[in-house]
């Protein structure tokens, strides 16, 4: 997703009120704050006032000191609970963009829209030839995102055979019977293919 077309939730929280504006629209929606107003209520509140609103990233104007994304001490205009609080804890995961839940909230056109950026910035982050997608929801998918091809079941033990294919890995296992196989260096054949396509299951949490 290019960070243009990237949908951002702003919050302000102040001590009057804390204000919330996503991209896109031009006049925010206010929340009493006050005393009362701790660091988990203010994130019911945000969420029940943002329900129904695309974003993919959150901002969050605190009044106070802030260090790597954490407040360092408690506002003293608004209540308690804001030091240590976990705002990532609530937050969606890709199970709810991607996955059944994504597919039942967002509905099939957005839903397919979220699967084609992902793929997008999958593909770009490891610099894949190409992406796979898999899992039983990737048949629902109308057009394929650019960059992808659809995968299936039975290629999860084609890769299994593939690991045992090059015969120095298989030596290497006959000299240490002793360790797991995890404990084996990587055969040329994985570490090919791991450069060049991952696998995006878009069915199933990460």
């Amino acid at each position: 997703m290019d960070n243009h077309d990237k949908k951002i939730l702003v919050i302000d929280v102040g001590g009057t009120n804390v204000k919330v504006l996503v991209t896109g629209q031009k006049e925010p929606v206010k929340i009493p704050s006050g005393p009362k107003m701790t660091a988990r209520k203010m994130v019911n509140d945000v969420r029940k006032a943002a329900a129904g609103w695309e974003y993919s990233a959150v901002s969050i104007g605190y009044p106070g000191p802030v260090i790597h994304g954490h407040p360092l001490s408690e506002p003293h205009n608004l209540g308690s609970g804001w030091v240590g609080f976990d705002f990532n804890k609530k937050g969606r995961t890709y199970e709810d963009y991607l996955g059944v839940r994504g597919l039942e909230r967002l509905g099939k056109k957005k839903w397919r829209r979220h699967v084609a950026g992902v793929v997008g910035q999958l593909k770009n982050a490891l610099e894949a030839d190409y992406v796979v997608l898999g899992g039983g929801n990737a048949k629902l998918l109308k057009d394929l995102p650019p960059g992808a091809r659809l995968g299936d079941n039975s290629t999860a033990f084609i890769g299994g055979f593939r690991l045992w294919e090059d015969s120095g890995a298989r030596a290497r296992w006959k000299k240490g019977a002793d360790r797991t196989v995890r404990e084996i260096p990587s055969a040329e054949t994985p570490k090919e293919a791991s450069r060049s396509s991952e696998t995006l299951p878009v069915d199933n949490a990460f």
